[in-house]
């Protein structure tokens, strides 16, 4: 998640699953999701400091059975979102278009080796 092509901030945060899903199962899980029920997350959260999911998003994925419940609700029923919460959200997406889609989320540390001066191009 994040700017994977370095033209912004350059931050990204990874997270990495175990799935009994390919890519591309994945892939069709997600798209069979959105038509179910009718939000796509990757539409959100595109410009900077766009974080938040309207209160008709939030009811959309609440009567498909998603919990978007967050420490980060506003007061007018808007969530902003954080990247985990972001990527839940995705996960419980692909679980409605296929109910048989399964995963496991690692919580792999990184270490910092250096390198900075590497990047200068």
């Amino acid at each position: 998640m994040g700017d994977d092509w370095d033209d912004g901030h350059g931050k990204v945060e990874r997270v990495i699953i175990k799935s009994n899903f390919n890519k591309d199962q994945i892939n069709v899980a997600y798209k069979k999701g959105v038509e179910i029920v009718g939000f796509n997350i990757t539409d959100t959260c595109k410009d900077f400091e766009d974080d938040v999911i309207t209160e008709d998003n939030i009811k959309l994925l609440r009567d498909s059975g998603i919990n978007i419940e967050s420490e980060n609700d506003l007061d007018d029923g808007e969530v902003h979102l954080v990247p985990n919460k972001f990527c839940e959200i995705f996960l419980s997406i692909c679980e409605v278009g296929n109910p048989m889609f399964e995963y496991e989320i690692f919580k792999i540390p990184e270490i910092d080796i250096g390198g900075y001066g590497l990047f200068f191009l």
